[in-house]
């Protein structure tokens, strides 16, 4: 079946003329259809028209001697100062003189549409389309054959050419910052949505037509700093109130007096004071609400937007009320509604309720960061710089969604991911895991709405760890490192399986293998006696095994938890390792729900369990390890995939872009090809062990790529972390003769940025750190380590980059945004 929406034919269009039609057959790779090309991102942003005129109608019918031919042709990649125009043999085309070639009408962009005259007598006759400035100069001519027009005996032909052809396709370039790293001299101790308007001038002025930012959701579940963390959301719909420009919302003086002398003490800090911020967000927002409440709820402009935003917006007000009034977030420990059904929340939140004004006060927050967030989106827009977002993974298990739609999610599941380039021991998100089969009943509509929001403001967008969508790295709930995990959904290994390989003791393979000898190499022969008395349980024969009270990872976390004491926290810490390296000493996970299936641990084979082994079991595990991972689950992914992301793709209009770094499996490049998702490249971090680094110029079209991200170090500060690294990749990479400089110098940060800008990626994007780099006075006596936004490994990492440099400042800095703007026009990127 040919892709794409359905064709629409107007026949009152037409009025009493006969009609003869053309039109091309479209693919999912078509230019008309593909929707990585009809992005919002390109037809509403980048290439978007100002000021577009309607073709006119084809009810006039022409003379008899004549045919009126309706040219169509779809083309994105047009410029505000360029149009489209259709040339050829014909007099009323040209005749291949340009000038006189009419131009094509851009009402319907991306098609471009043009009705003109032809006498039969010039028919058939051959045409191209050319896109070129106004006044027919600097034009680039259809590639291949001319087209040709046969004829036809009908009045009116209407000629639906499918795409423009060329070869060249859209390579832009972009800069990556989170909001609350944004430094401007009007926000206040962090970065907020009305900031954003300066920064889409400096990018303008600097050729980046992208802005990709993180998360921007409420995350507001502990009350304290743990809650910078992006990633962990208390709502996937809500905005994060921090993010609100404070001094718009009163013209009370005293207000605007205490805004202003807490904005001079907030900005002068280096980093964000995330507490001091939201209390005092908070404080002066409850404030103008209390003198603005009144005015507020009766706002008309209110009122429509709250009628289309209810479903997400009521029951998110209504938990944050009851987050406040019970000083938790952990709904199981409310007094009252601990669940929630559709009706209470209605009763609840109602005008007749006593909680209603206390809801209304986070309906006000919500509302003007949608009124700030669209501003500063439109503004961007208007610049030609569009906004990309960023969907995360997993959501916060004490969360609104997870209170209204507990069906959606395995809430006795943990994710995370497994051991990578981040993290030796995995990683756990802490998030529950979904229930894609409970999602998948009412098509993804959870989904689709959070899209639906998202696309008011972005015309981009990143799948945090799209690999979650063809399989999730699920962690049980009682564990605290990524170690005991495994894939889900996924084939497992059978009881039949194992005996049929003759390896039968499968409590040997399950259970924790403790022997004395380890217990002597873990905590030394003096400490044995103590840590087995209080631990373990004596099997005989130098075999031990966990007491019940301490055999899972958070047990043993709750017996040694953190101490504020160094030394008591160190030997905690220390202790706590060791018993975790115990409990993660096993080769195989028993499924929970199965006693019959079984999952190889990851990394099974650097276990003290596996080494122990004979060697013919050794041999029979290591297969089953191999063809578990990397040969099983094709099929099933594959088919858990295309289920799932074509939502994703489909349900707005946005680039979707997918993160799909770590232990990637082998259909999923092919599926996201299949769906034009574009992948992300990072120089040294390969999926292929027998590469270090990439080399820009191997990235598929089809990619975003980039020297660093918001996870790893900055590429100055990965610069000196490994000397002899960096020589490797300055030789194979740069090409640099001679040794590297100890520091990255601007000459070696301008050669890493051009080669990523030479490269095939559709996109180029680059963390706003790396284009410091570019100058020395903007990196001269910084330490690059304090440009790091997040450490993955640490889970409690505070979350607090901001930039040192305002925006005002930037934008007076004509001759930096004037050379990187040269830079990436000269490496044949986009840049007006």
């Amino acid at each position: 079946m040919e892709e794409g929406a359905p064709r629409v034919l107007n026949l009152t269009e037409f009025g009493n003329n006969s009609v003869f039609v053309v039109d091309a057959w479209k693919t999912s790779f078509s230019p008309q259809v593909a929707p990585h090309v009809n992005s919002s991102l390109f037809t509403e942003v980048i290439f978007g028209r100002e000021k577009p005129s309607a073709v006119g109608p084809l009810s006039n019918s022409p003379p008899a001697d004549h045919v009126l031919v309706r040219f169509e042709v779809h083309s994105i990649f047009v410029s505000a100062n360029q149009s489209v125009r259709v040339c050829g043999e014909a007099a009323a085309l040209g005749a291949w003189d340009l000038t006189k070639a009419p131009i094509l009408k851009d009402g319907d962009f991306p098609i471009w549409k043009v009705n003109v005259q032809i006498p039969r007598s010039a028919i058939p006759f051959r045409y191209k389309y050319v896109v070129c400035n106004e006044d027919g100069t600097s034009p680039t001519w259809e590639n291949e054959k001319d087209r040709i027009f046969e004829g036809t005996q009908r009045d009116v032909a209407i000629i639906s050419d499918g795409a423009f052809r060329r070869d060249v396709d859209f390579r832009g370039a972009g800069v990556a910052i989170p909001v609350f790293a944004i430094r401007t001299e009007g926000s206040l101790g962090v970065g907020e949505f009305s900031d954003i308007k300066p920064l889409a001038d400096w990018a303008d002025q600097c050729g980046l037509r992208l802005i990709q930012i993180l998360p921007i959701n409420d995350t507001s579940v502990r009350g304290d700093w743990r809650d910078s963390y992006p990633y962990s959301s208390l709502s996937v719909t809500a905005l994060h109130p921090m993010y609100l420009r404070l001094n718009t919302l009163t013209k009370d003086k005293k207000i605007l007096e205490r805004i202003e002398a807490k904005r001079k003490i907030l900005n002068g800090y280096p980093e964000i004071d995330y507490e001091a911020v939201v209390a005092f967000k908070t404080e002066i927002t409850r404030e103008i609400y209390k003198q603005e409440s009144t005015k507020f709820v009766g706002s008309e402009d209110f009122k429509a937007w709250f009628s289309e935003n209810e479903l997400w917006l009521t029951p998110y007000a209504l938990f944050c009320v009851m987050r406040d009034k019970y000083e938790t977030s952990d709904f199981a420990k409310w007094e009252e509604h601990k669940s929630i059904s559709k009706t209470q929340i209605r009763e609840l939140a109602s005008p007749k309720s006593k909680l209603y004004d206390q809801v209304c006060y986070y309906y006000y927050l919500q509302w003007n960061l949608h009124l700030q967030l669209k501003e500063a989106s439109e503004y961007a827009k208007s610049k030609g710089v569009g906004l990309k977002g960023d969907i995360a993974i997993g959501v916060n298990p004490k969360s609104v969604d997870t209170w209204v739609f507990p069906e959606l999610f395995r809430l006795d599941k943990q994710t995370g991911a497994p051991p990578d380039f981040f993290a030796d021991d995995g990683q756990n998100w802490g998030f529950p895991t979904y229930n894609w089969e409970e999602m998948a009943k009412d098509d993804f509509a959870w989904w689709r709405s959070r899209l639906t929001r998202m696309s008011q403001y972005f015309h981009a967008f990143r799948i945090d760890h799209i690999l979650g969508f063809f399989r999730i790295w699920e962690i049980p709930g009682n564990a605290v490192t990524g170690l005991l995990g495994r894939f889900y959904p996924s084939v497992p290994v059978t009881k039949g399986e194992l005996d049929a390989n003759n390896l039968w003791d499968v409590e040997r393979l399950v259970e924790p293998y403790i022997r004395t000898h380890q217990l002597w190499n873990l905590f030394g022969q003096d400490q044995v006696a103590a840590i087995c008395e209080r631990y373990l349980v004596d099997q005989g024969d130098n075999r031990w095994k966990f007491k019940p009270e301490y055999n899972s990872e958070k047990a043993i976390e709750r017996a040694l938890p953190p101490s504020k004491d160094k030394q008591e926290d160190s030997n905690n810490a220390r202790l706590r390792k060791n018993l975790f390296r115990l409990l993660q000493n096993v080769i195989l996970l028993r499924d929970s729900e199965d006693e019959n299936k079984y999952y190889p641990r990851i990394e099974m084979f650097k276990t003290s369990s596996f080494l122990e082994l004979s060697d013919w079991q050794k041999d029979k595990l290591y297969r089953i390890y191999l063809d578990y991972f990397f040969n099983r689950q094709e099929t099933l992914w594959t088919e858990a995939a295309m289920q799932r992301l074509p939502v994703m793709v489909n349900s707005t209009k946005m680039l979707c872009c997918g993160e799909d770094l770590g232990m990637v499996p082998k259909c999923v490049a092919p599926v996201m090809e299949k769906l034009n998702i574009l992948g992300l490249r990072i120089q040294r971090m390969t999926d292929d062990p027998k590469k270090e680094f990439w080399h820009p110029n191997e990235y598929a079209y089809l990619s975003v790529c980039t020297p660093s991200v918001h996870d790893t170090s900055t590429t100055r500060a990965w610069w000196e972390e490994d000397y002899p690294c960096t020589e490797r990749f300055y030789k194979q990479i740069l090409g640099m003769p001679g040794t590297p400089p100890v520091y990255c110098e601007p000459h070696i940060m301008k050669a890493i940025i051009g080669q990523h800008l030479v490269s095939r990626s559709m996109l180029a994007v680059f963390p706003i750190q790396d284009l410091f780099g570019l100058k020395f006075e903007y990196i001269e006596g910084r330490d690059p380590k304090k440009e790091r936004i997040n450490v993955p490994s640490n889970p409690e990492h505070y979350w607090r980059y901001r930039m040192h440099l305002s925006v005002e400042t930037l934008l007076q800095d004509k001759k930096f945004m004037d050379e990187l703007r040269f830079l990436i026009g000269a490496c044949g990127r986009y840049t007006s």
